[in-house]
């Protein structure tokens, strides 16, 4: 669940990074940067998320795998 909330926050972060309007070429980059690291905090929560979903195996073996 925290994942979720946390995915969310960096989609809106990147969302509001998208509209503000900058002039100087420092402040760009810097923009872009941020963008680019609320994209990537999105894919990491994103799959976490995914891996919660998943069942994970037991790893103890059953009499059909012995």
């Amino acid at each position: 669940m925290r994942a979720k909330i946390c995915r969310k926050e960096a989609k809106e972060n990147r969302y509001w990074l998208r509209l503000i309007e900058v002039r100087a070429k420092d402040t760009k980059k810097r923009k872009q940067s941020l963008i680019n690291e609320a994209t990537d905090l999105m894919k990491i929560f994103g799959s976490e998320r995914s891996t919660e979903l998943t069942p994970k195996s037991s790893g103890s073996k059953t009499a059909e795998s012995i």
